[in-house]
């Protein structure tokens, strides 16, 4: 496949191959791929004229195999690696540029927590000062009633009562 007819020691052109008077004919080759389902195509299409085309079965290969076969196909030998090499190159880049942006996105990202931070701070500040407000309200409110009971408890015990505090 691919090879002169002489190498076969057969005619010396593609168009001598036909014996029945055709203008045309084609060869086709089937492979199995990587997959039972995954059969993979090859045409080659001949005319009397010593024109000959191949085509390889569209419909079976994914759009990367495609791309890869024909730089195949094409015969320049460091193309498939030139393109991996791209390949490999920009997901490089990419995560390059990923890690750039994570680096600018850093300090704001700071900035953001220790506002978190300040925040709920200010919050633990409001509860706090409500609880002493409460308990300022709570301490006023029980010093009336102690101006009430030391007369009292003084007068019964007939002692000063020097822990109540007026």
């Amino acid at each position: 496949m691919g090879k002169k007819g002489r190498v076969l020691g057969r005619a010396a052109s593609v168009g001598a191959f036909d014996k029945r008077g055709e203008e045309s004919g084609h060869v086709k080759i089937s492979l199995s791929g990587n997959t039972p389902e995954h059969i993979i195509r090859i045409t080659r299409k001949i005319d009397t004229k010593n024109k000959s085309e191949w085509l390889l079965d569209v419909f079976t290969t994914r759009p990367i195999q495609l791309l890869e076969e024909t730089q195949k196909a094409v015969g320049v030998p460091d193309l498939p690696v030139q393109h991996h090499q791209l390949i490999y190159r920009s997901k490089e880049l990419k995560n390059l540029e990923v890690a750039n942006l994570m680096r600018k996105r850093l300090p704001w990202l700071k900035y953001e927590m220790k506002e978190e931070e300040l925040i709920e701070a200010q919050e633990q500040e409001k509860t706090m000062k409500k609880k002493m407000e409460i308990a300022k309200i709570w301490e006023d409110s029980k010093r009336p009633i102690d101006y009430r009971v030391k007369p009292r408890l003084a007068a019964q015990t007939g002692k000063h009562l020097p822990w109540i505090i007026l």
